[in-house]
């Protein structure tokens, strides 16, 4: 149960013990994560369209792979910050959990810059429209509470359910509750993601484009900032109570010092 990174640098994950499968290509995080059932092993290896990406900021590109290795369950890939760019950039996709009915994938952000300062953007989306899940979202009685300090500093959880018929798994997106600034809903507006707003007349169920801006507040020199996300795919559609109790359940994890 570990990454294998094939002789194109393209990296796949899977666990002989359950149905699933990841994939993802390490020098793209524009590419996206993959995460469904084990296709036919005759079939071509290229990886299929992802869920969730993660776009870097307008007119620009992420730095060029400089290393890509595996640690067991964890992928990590780091593109050093250019002469010309604006900071660099680490990822780790960390598998937490694989069942027969489950697969959570943490993927987690760092960033730094060497300039005095920046404004760095990163957006996560989805082509796919998402619904939202109000158990965990901040609306419903079992959502961890995201109010704590100032309500203009402290943006709420998300769990978003992606309308991605009529592909027979689900996916659901989640974030942890953060500060203001690091993981922003930005789904409403205009975005990068190219979906189009499906949702109608709107409401807290409707589905919608799905875009989310991390870490893009002022990056100054010597910082480094965090953030993670959670893509999580059933083999069957799960209930809200389920959802609820494994975003809790994935909150206790520790985030990791190092990659």
């Amino acid at each position: 149960m570990t990454w294998i990174i094939d002789e194109n640098g393209r990296a796949r994950f899977r666990d002989a013990e359950t149905p699933w499968q990841l994939g993802t290509d390490p020098a793209r995080p524009e590419a996206g994560l993959w995460i469904d059932r084990r296709v036919d092993p005759a079939a071509s290896d290229e990886i299929p369209a992802s869920s969730v990406r993660l776009l870097p900021p307008p007119g620009t590109a992420f730095p060029p792979l400089a290393e890509v290795y595996s640690r067991g369950r964890d992928l990590i890939a780091n593109l050093p910050q250019t002469a010309d760019g604006q900071f660099g950039l680490n990822l780790c996709h960390r598998v937490v959990r694989s069942t027969s009915e489950l697969v959570v994938c943490e993927t987690i952000v760092t960033i730094q810059t060497d300039l005095l300062d920046s404004h760095p953007t990163l957006d996560l989306v989805s082509d796919a429209a998402g619904r939202p899940l109000p158990a965990v979202d901040g609306s419903g009685s079992t959502a961890p509470d995201a109010t704590a300090g100032s309500p203009s500093s402290v943006a709420p959880p998300v769990a978003t359910r992606l309308d991605e018929t009529p592909r027979p798994s689900v996916c659901v997106l989640l974030l942890p509750p953060s500060d203001r600034g690091v993981a922003e809903d930005r789904s409403g507006a205009e975005n990068r993601s190219g979906a189009e707003n499906r949702s109608g007349a709107g409401g807290a169920s409707a589905a919608r484009p799905v875009c989310y801006r991390l870490l893009a507040e002022f990056l100054e020199k010597g910082v480094i900032r965090k953030a993670r996300y959670w893509t999580c795919r059933w083999a069957e559609e799960p209930s809200e109570a389920a959802v609820a109790e494994l975003y809790h359940q994935l909150l206790h994890i520790p985030l990791p010092l190092t990659p």
